[in-house]
């Protein structure tokens, strides 16, 4: 029996038959602290609600420790890459002891994360003379700063130096505003790279990348990140090509489908955005996700 059988058969004595990637899909997001409404609202969904909330009980039961273990040990090792290939293979190894820790077993690789987006960024490039020289319109480069300044004192505050034996090694805790920074520094990232692209273009590829970063789903941070590569907005040629890679995102014929017709649908109502046709799609959509960044940060009364 191989160890992905072996995961199989032990999910099938909780009457569990979903495949394991998206249990530990499942798993990762809640470990994360996301929401499970995430993991069967969004389209495609990963589960479906009836086996995320039954997913969420074992996990909170510690039925599915073995799997917390995994990418506990992962993370033991400070080794992103290790995390990655966690979160990706369709193997989980189970039953083995590790040191107890783990409140937090996403710690090293949150803060990889943030650095990752962080990485070619200085304090030059939070200015409104910057955001607008790298094409981003100025009521957008307002609530760019502004959330950036309301998210900044956050990523600050989570990171914690531990030493331990004359060594000190640096984790971040999770922190409320982790998706509202991480999508800004991103945002400005794209933009100051690709400045003649129209900004919903910027903003969608961000925000699709950032939530895939964050909820572990790599086909969506791949998609996200292939809009800004793939320069989709210069013709329809380029549109086209990007789509077209779309296909190697779902495992399945009709799970393909419904990934690419999602891409679409969103893409379609970018451009009737920058086209000028009335369309809230993008609009409105970092001032939202600002006025969330307060909420987070200080509470509803600001």
């Amino acid at each position: 029996m191989t160890t992905e059988q072996a995961v199989v058969q032990r999910l099938k004595e909780f009457n569990l038959t979903t495949e394991p990637w998206k249990v530990k899909k499942v798993v990762n997001h809640l470990i994360n602290g996301g929401r499970l409404s995430a993991m069967y609202k969004v389209k495609p969904s990963i589960v479906s609600q009836k086996t995320a909330e039954k997913i969420r009980d074992l996990y909170e039961n510690k039925s599915l420790e073995f799997m917390v273990q995994e990418l506990a040990r992962a993370n033991e090792e400070d080794n992103p890459k290790a995390i990655e290939e966690w979160l990706t293979s369709d193997a989980i190894k189970g039953g083995e002891t590790i040191l107890e820790t783990r409140d937090d077993p996403l710690r090293f690789a949150r803060l990889h994360m943030v650095q990752v987006m962080e990485d070619g960024l200085t304090g030059d490039d939070w200015t409104i003379d910057a955001l607008e020289s790298y094409g981003i319109p100025t009521d957008k480069a307002l609530e760019l700063l502004r959330t950036y300044d309301i998210t900044l004192m956050d990523r600050q505050n989570a990171v914690i130096n531990s030493q331990r034996d004359s060594k000190t090694t640096a984790y971040m805790a999770n922190f409320p505003t982790i998706k509202d920074y991480m999508l800004v520094n991103l945002i400005v990232k794209y933009a100051k790279a690709h400045n003649d692209a129209p900004y919903p273009y910027i903003l969608l590829g961000a925000e699709l990348t950032t939530r895939g970063m964050i909820e572990a789903d790599n086909s969506l941070a791949q998609a996200g990140n292939g809009i800004i590569r793939y320069s989709i907005w210069r013709s329809q040629e380029h549109k086209d090509t990007y789509l077209e890679t779309l296909n190697v995102f779902r495992r399945t014929e009709s799970g393909r489908k419904v990934f690419y017709k999602h891409m679409n649908d969103m893409l379609t109502k970018v451009e009737q955005e920058v086209s000028g046709e009335v369309n809230p799609y993008m609009t409105g959509y970092l001032t939202r996700r600002t006025e969330n960044a307060v909420t987070r940060r200080y509470g509803r009364n600001g």
